[in-house]
C-alpha cells in the first residue's frame, strides 16, 4: 500500500495535520503515514520501502535529529528528484507535496524543486 511521508525533526505527525491542506490526509485514511526525523532515515525508508510514496509534507530544518549532518529538506527534495528521475521510481503517478517550513525562502524552494520534478515526470 501506498504511504505517505513526513519529514520533520521536531513535529508530531498531529501537528504536521494541522499544518497540511486536511484532503491530503482525508482522501486516503487507510494509508499508512511514516515520521522521518531527518534526511538519512527519510532517505532509507524510501528506498528499502517495497511501496511508493504518493504524499510528502516537507519541513526545512532537521536540526533536531542526531543524524540531521546539517542536511535540510530542501537538500531531500534535490536527492529525491534525482533518484526519482534516475533510478528506481519512488514516487506513485498522483504523487503531491506540501511544505509547511516557517521559512519563506526554503518554501518557495522546496515547492519550486518539487514542482519542476512533477512537471519532467507529468505528473
Amino acid at each position: 500500500m501506498n504511504y505517505l511521508l513526513i519529514l520533520d525533526d521536531d513535529r508530531s505527525i498531529e501537528k504536521v495535520k494541522s499544518l497540511t491542506p486536511s484532503d491530503v490526509f482525508d482522501d486516503h485514511p487507510d494509508r499508512p503515514i511514516v515520521l522521518a526525523k531527518d534526511f538519512k532515515e527519510a532517505q532509507q525508508y524510501m528506498v528499502n520501502s517495497e511501496h511508493l510514496c504518493s504524499h510528502i509534507c516537507f519541513d526545512h530544518f532537521l536540526y533536531s535529529s542526531k543524524n540531521h549532518m546539517d542536511l535540510t529538506g530542501l537538500d531531500f527534495a534535490r536527492w529525491l528528484s534525482m533518484y526519482d528521475e534516475r533510478r528506481t521510481p519512488l514516487l506513485t503517478d498522483d504523487f503531491s507535496f506540501s511544505v509547511h517550513t516557517t521559512d519563506e525562502k526554503a518554501n518557495k524552494q522546496i515547492f519550486e524543486q518539487m514542482k519542476d520534478h512533477q512537471d519532467l515526470k507529468g505528473i
